[in-house]
């Protein structure tokens, strides 16, 4: 998938072109093999038809595991600071959605502007990459480590 645009990998031939309103973010498949998740939208693979939006991934950062992560702006009027400032530094929460029905599980503040999000390979971790910042001066980066569910 490259630029909103589904290529056969063994052919190198273009399979379907989605309808992007951002053409910035091109997409991530979902773990169940039958989806797209390109921003907010949700597409079926097998159809090429919408199957729904979730508001909650309209954000530029997430991933899809089992479960799946966003780094969202929901508190403290963050969504209008983040259309002015275009940047991703103002978001200070992490939620985590069902994969299967895209419902809410947790939301995380940190109270910290979060720079990035990734999940280990087992969806049993989250390392986010954490900066206070005052009066426009960076100070301590901390990087922390969320345990999710439990191990077997």
């Amino acid at each position: 998938m490259s630029n909103g645009v589904l290529f056969d990998v063994r052919s190198g031939r273009e399979l379907h072109q989605f309808d992007l309103s951002h053409q910035t973010f091109s997409g991530v498949f979902h773990p169940n093999g039958w989806e797209i998740v390109t921003r907010s939208r949700v597409w079926d693979i097998r159809t090429f038809r919408l199957l729904g939006t979730v508001p909650e991934l309209r954000w530029p950062t997430f991933s899809v595991q089992n479960v799946i992560y966003v780094i969202s702006c929901i508190k403290h009027g963050l969504a209008q600071r983040f259309r002015r400032s275009r940047d991703r530094a103002e978001f200070e929460t992490f939620q985590v959605l069902n994969s299967s029905d895209y419902s809410s599980i947790i939301t995380v503040n940190v109270g910290r502007r979060i720079y990035d999000l990734k999940v280990n390979k087992h969806g049993m971790q989250i390392a986010l990459v954490e900066n206070s910042v005052l009066c426009g001066q960076r100070f301590d980066s901390i990087l922390r480590i969320y345990d999710v569910g439990r191990y077997d």
